[in-house]
């Protein structure tokens, strides 16, 4: 299945991920709060790396924050 992904990272509070197939139909969405990185120590960055692959190799799939602090 072809999928489209779109980074938003607006205003610097929060990183939104939209998932989209080939119609443009909204798959996943997810709203992630900086604040979230911050409470777990974590790289912005590495988030948005993790989920992109996750994103790009299964069709579903979770994004574990808990996980990437590892």
């Amino acid at each position: 299945m072809t999928k489209y992904i779109e980074v938003n990272h607006p205003g610097g509070r929060e990183i939104n991920i939209i998932v989209r197939d080939i119609n443009n139909h909204i798959l996943k969405e997810i709203k992630i709060s900086e604040s979230v990185f911050a409470n777990l120590g974590i790289d912005p960055g590495d988030v948005v790396s993790s989920i992109l692959r996750g994103c790009l190799s299964d069709d579903e799939f979770e994004v574990n924050l808990e996980k990437l602090k590892s």
